[in-house]
């Protein structure tokens, strides 16, 4: 099984998750728009060593990538988040809906720009709802549940004992 991360950078919060797929045979890429932001690395965070592949986007052929694993499947950070990220995402929807993945922080709903983001997310439900899953950042729990008539409950508990993983 092959699983290709779209995401706009590296983290060290999901470097355990990651190598942890990798370790269990699962074969891991994973496409960045940038390897750490400054305000991360200021931070402290640094590019780990991966036990897994990794790219950035303006050193890939996308098409190429994606050619290389037709029965790969694909995990994305979130809805229209990133605009690399989310090109890749809806054209791959477009043609595999069902191997695209969100990893899925929850979002803010609070004040006014909270509620534009509701309707932003009830559109992105509307517009993708044929999504193989959303992967809950954490606990199932912080999926709102304007989202969680995408849930696949084996596919997102699973994901979700992986995040634990020290």
């Amino acid at each position: 099984m092959t699983i290709i991360f779209w995401q706009n950078c590296t983290s060290i919060h999901q470097y355990p998750l990651l190598s942890q797929l990798s370790k269990l045979g699962v074969k891991v890429i994973q496409v960045v728009e940038e390897l750490v932001p400054q305000e991360r690395a200021a931070m402290g965070w640094i590019v780990p060593d991966a036990e897994y592949k990794v790219f950035l986007f303006s050193e890939v052929n996308v098409h190429h990538v994606i050619d290389q694993h037709p029965d790969a499947f694909h995990v994305f950070s979130g809805f229209n988040a990133f605009r690399r990220v989310s090109e890749v995402f809806r054209e791959l929807y477009s043609l595999s809906p069902k191997r695209c993945f969100v990893f899925q922080e929850r979002p803010d709903l609070r004040g006014f720009k909270g509620q534009l983001r509701w309707l932003a997310y009830r559109w992105y439900c509307l517009r993708f709802k044929n999504v193989g899953a959303i992967l809950a950042a954490g606990s199932i729990s912080c999926i709102p549940p304007i989202l969680v008539r995408f849930r696949h409950p084996e596919i997102v508990g699973w994901f979700v004992s992986c995040l634990s993983v020290h």
